[in-house]
């Protein structure tokens, strides 16, 4: 077994992405969403809304956010190697991944 250090960077950052905001058209202010009820029409005030899953049609199982928590998944923080390529066989924009982890470790 070999081990290399990997560090996995992302192509962008949160400052770096691009955010729209929903307008109208007309006057150019900021839409609102608001949640309405299906059959009554009404809007939903947020400390009424729940989430629920669906058993059924119109059958749902309702979920408060202690349930969500409680089946969290974990993430997974390792990388399974199936198998290696010839170094030349690797495109051009996937070298650079391979340069860092050279620099990282030299020889990995």
């Amino acid at each position: 077994m070999v081990t290399c250090p990997v560090a996995m960077i992302p192509a962008t950052s949160g400052s770096e992405k691009v955010r729209f905001r929903t307008l109208n058209k007309n006057t150019g202010n900021r839409v609102v969403s608001q949640y309405v009820d299906s059959i009554t029409g009404k809007a939903v005030r947020e400390d009424r809304d729940v989430r629920g899953y669906a058993r059924g049609e119109n059958d749902y199982v309702i979920l408060s956010d202690e349930d969500l928590d409680a089946v969290a998944l974990d993430t997974v923080k390792t990388i399974d190697i199936n198998e290696f390529v010839p170094a030349d066989s690797i495109r051009t924009e996937q070298k650079a991944m391979r340069i860092n982890c050279d620099i990282a470790q030299p020889g990995c």
